[in-house]
């Protein structure tokens, strides 16, 4: 009995496999199976023309299209994945770059931030003992005990 080449490769008594097709994408080197954005400065003094190109873009009176942006963004060597990507990630990224805060601000900030969550802090357990008094409907529940009873609870729950 003969057996040609593909029905030996196959056959029981040889174990070898069929190899796996691969698809055109495994082919397809990494950098080129999705599109990047442009690298991210971390100051001012890192930003590269094509991004001082948006910011000017979007200071001009009337300020430039974010299609036409686009379009000289791209000319002038920066990466992007679109118009809206410009919009919602590049640019305000930019914009945050350029402001800065003297010692005084920062102090502020500290203070303000931990006004804040001490205030969301209150109206979270207020909102707590609400909740448990819909569940119930037969207790007005101290926000502060609730709170210290939930953080006596071990990580996982009861």
């Amino acid at each position: 009995m003969d057996f040609t080449d593909e029905e030996m490769l196959y056959s029981d008594d040889n174990v070898t496999k069929r190899p796996q097709k691969t698809s055109s994408a495994a082919n397809t080197p990494s950098s080129a199976k999705f599109a990047t954005a442009s690298p991210k400065p971390n100051s001012l003094s890192e930003i590269q023309p094509y991004d001082r190109l948006l910011l000017d873009g979007r200071a001009a009176n009337p300020p430039v299209s974010w299609k036409e942006l686009e379009v000289q963004y791209r000319a002038a060597g920066g990466l992007t994945t679109g118009a809206n990507t410009l919009r919602v990630n590049q640019y305000s990224m930019l914009l945050a770059l350029g402001e800065e805060m003297s010692k005084e601000e920062i102090a502020d900030l500290v203070v303000s931030e931990a006004a804040v969550m001490a205030e969301f802090e209150k109206e979270k357990w207020a909102k707590v003992a609400a909740h448990m008094k819909g569940i119930r409907g037969e207790k007005n529940w101290n926000a502060k005990f609730l709170k210290k009873t939930f953080a006596s609870l071990p990580k996982g729950g009861i």
